[in-house]
């Protein structure tokens, strides 16, 4: 019996103390909320500049100063060391983009149980009560991205480079397939997949691997490639932009935000023919908000999607009369997109993912 006492003494020490920062949270402007990057930065239009759209918007809001720090590398020990430096400095509230801050968050929710924990677009084994997890519906983002490419190149061969075979990235390659086979039975497109152009990467954090994989895919014929693997993705996205501006004709398709500025390779033109998005920035800044509101939902999983406008694809201002739209998608595929749009909202679409019957 007295070996239980210090354990659930350890529990209601730390529930105070969870307390206390959320009170004095309540107040918005003291908040002392950061963010560090997964080995990228604010700026590379990824989750972690996503994430941090959504940290500066909640700051507006409330008025307090937040802080990023962009990460050494994407190690553990890297992520370890940041994120005790910015304890040190007085930071209680941490934003953690990215599914590489998995293991360091497993410790570091233990170890600081007086901070609070954001998990942008990934879940650890543990959602400790001082973290909440938030992930997006990313097989229905990836569906509307694929679709919507299959719908406006009509005809070739397309693939996927993704980061780890986990989940996440399993369901961004089957919900990819799904939209561009939905494309070739109800919109008469032709759109080629191949078992061998849709591959993991093993990494988020390789930009040079991912140009290297891209290359290869597009000398065997590919004409389109989802590059769906953070970093790693990036590199895919330069290689398209690199081939296009030497003249070839060939696209890609980005992920997590809208990518299209990262495929530009002269003036307005860009390779990246569409993204396949999630509202990361909005989903920090409602979370930010309930600390705020001393109402911090601790120890859950919030999933974001297509039912509150959560995923999806970029969709342009609405052109004059007679124009096309900002972009590389015309008037009849963005026509088209929102009509299937409103069929996964109202459920008479689903996006499968068990893989059952897609490339694996």
């Amino acid at each position: 019996m007295l070996k239980n006492k210090r354990p659930a003494a350890m529990i209601l020490c730390a529930a105070l103390m969870l307390a206390i920062l959320l009170s004095g949270c309540s107040r918005g402007g003291d908040l002392m909320v950061c963010l560090v990057t997964n080995g990228g930065s604010v700026t590379d239009r990824t989750v972690n500049q996503s994430a941090w759209e959504g940290v500066t918007a909640a700051s507006a809001e409330y008025g307090f100063t937040p802080k990023s720090l962009g990460a050494r590398s994407s190690s553990t020990a890297d992520f370890l060391s940041h994120i005790e430096s910015l304890y040190g400095e007085g930071y209680r509230v941490f934003v953690l983009p990215g599914i590489l801050f998995t293991e360091a968050l497993e410790t570091v929710q233990a170890q600081y149980s007086d901070c609070l924990f954001i998990a942008v677009d990934f879940t650890p084994a543990t959602v400790a009560s001082n973290t909440v997890s938030l992930t997006f519906a990313d097989e229905q983002a990836a569906f509307l991205a694929g679709f919507a490419a299959a719908v406006e190149l009509q005809d070739g061969s397309f693939g996927g480079i993704f980061g780890m075979e986990l989940p996440s990235a399993q369901h961004s390659s089957w919900g990819f397939q799904q939209g561009v086979l939905y494309a070739n039975e109800h919109y008469g497109t032709n759109i080629e997949l191949d078992e061998q152009n849709f591959i993991y990467a093993g990494t988020y954090a390789d930009d040079q691997l991912g140009q290297q994989l891209a290359a290869e895919m597009y000398d065997r014929g590919v004409t389109c490639i989802y590059a769906s693997a953070g970093r790693t993705g990036s590199g895919v996205i330069t290689e398209a932009r690199a081939r296009t501006a030497a003249g070839e004709t060939l696209w890609c398709v980005g992920d997590d935000t809208d990518q299209l500025m990262l495929g530009v390779y002269y003036g307005a033109d860009s390779a990246v023919l569409t993204s396949a998005t999630k509202d990361i920035a909005g989903a920090v800044q409602d979370v930010i908000s309930l600390i705020v509101d001393d109402a911090f939902p601790g120890g859950q999983t919030l999933v974001y999607d297509i039912s509150t406008d959560s995923v999806g694809i970029p969709l342009p201002e609405e052109p004059e009369d007679g124009e096309e739209p900002d972009g590389n998608l015309s008037t009849a595929t963005l026509a088209a997109v929102q009509e299937v749009y409103a069929l996964l909202q109202s459920g008479d679409i689903t996006v499968d993912t068990s893989g059952e019957g897609l490339i694996r």
